[in-house]
Formats: C-alpha cells, structure tokens, sequence
C-alpha cells in the first residue's frame, strides 16, 4: 500500500464520520484555542518595581524640565529641577543622586547656553 491510498482512506473515513463527532472535534479544537489565546503567564507582564521607578524619576525630569524651560528660565531659577534630584536620590539611593546630578548640570549647561547662543556664558552668569 502506497501513502497516497492511506491518505485517500482517511479522507474518505472523515466525510463518513457521524456528524456529532465532527462537531465535538471541532468544539474541542475551538475550546483548545481559546485557551491558548486567554491562559498565558500573567507573571511576565507585571511592571517591575525598578521600571516603575525609573518611570516615575524620568517623567518627573521631562516635566520639570518643561516646566524651567518655559517659565524658569528667563529668571536663572533652577530650583524646580530640585524636585527630580531629591525623587532620583531617594528612589535609587547614591547611584539615583549621581546621576541625577549630571543630568540635571547637563540640562541647565544646554537650556544656558540655548538662550545665549553659544557656549560662551557672560562673566555675570558665572
């Protein structure tokens, strides 16, 4: 026997198969399917704790750099970008204060040198 006779006999059996047994086959594929698409591991989509809190730092910089670039700026008034500096130091200890001290020299050095115009800042400013 050739295996293109097996495959002719079980095409044939199939189209003879009681009809309740084709519907309970194709109940139990659509069953099967569903819960490959709804049981999936809710363990890999939770926030992890250290992306909560560099979200939180991260969204606190842009706005606060929004903020002094829009309304603190003409004054030469940095103290609200405190307000990230003291949230990175908290939430990430002395690493968070580093860095968020870099940052926030390396925001006033751009948004400074911006409203110059240059690199080269008045003797006043220094």
């Amino acid at each position: 026997m050739g295996a293109g006779f097996l495959i002719w006999n079980m095409v044939c059996l199939h189209r003879w198969m009681p009809d309740s047994h084709n519907a309970k086959l194709l109940r139990e594929r659509r069953r099967i399917e569903a819960c490959a698409f709804t049981n999936f591991d809710r363990s890999a989509h939770r926030l992890n704790p250290f992306r909560l809190r560099l979200g939180i730092v991260v969204l606190a910089y842009l706005l606060c750099l929004a903020l002094f670039g829009l309304v603190f700026l003409p004054s030469h008034n940095g103290s609200i970008l405190a307000i990230p500096l003291a949230l990175s130091s908290w939430m990430f200890k002395r690493r968070g204060a580093l860095i968020g001290l870099g940052c926030t020299l390396l925001a006033l050095i751009v948004f400074n040198s911006l409203s110059v115009g240059g690199i080269v800042w008045p003797l006043r400013w220094l």
